[in-house]
C-alpha cells in the first residue's frame, strides 16, 4: 500500500524498472570488464611462455614418441550402406 501524498504507482514502476535496468547493465559491464581482465591475464601468460621459450626450446616428454612409427594396414574393409525397402519401413 503507497502512503498518501507520496509516489504514485506508475511512478513506483517507472523506478523499479529503471532500477532493474540499472543493476543488470552494471551486472553486464562487470562481466565485460572481468572478461577484459582474463584476456589481459592470458595476453602476460602468452607473452611470458613466448618470451622464456626462446632460449630453451621446449624438450618433448618422452623421447619414444619420436622414435616410434606406427603404419596402419586397412585390407579387405567394405563399407556398405543399405536402403530399406519400402516393405522395411
Amino acid at each position: 500500500m503507497l502512503l498518501p501524498g507520496g509516489i504514485q504507482r506508475g511512478e513506483l514502476a517507472a523506478f523499479v524498472f529503471y532500477a532493474t535496468d540499472c543493476g543488470l547493465w552494471s551486472a553486464g559491464a562487470c562481466e565485460v570488464i572481468g572478461e577484459l581482465q582474463r584476456a589481459a591475464g592470458a595476453g602476460a601468460y602468452c607473452r611470458a611462455a613466448a618470451d622464456s621459450g626462446r632460449d630453451n626450446p621446449p624438450t618433448p616428454l618422452c623421447n619414444c614418441l619420436q622414435s616410434q612409427r606406427q603404419i596402419w594396414l586397412w585390407e579387405n574393409v567394405e563399407f556398405a550402406y543399405s536402403h530399406p525397402t519400402p516393405s522395411e519401413r
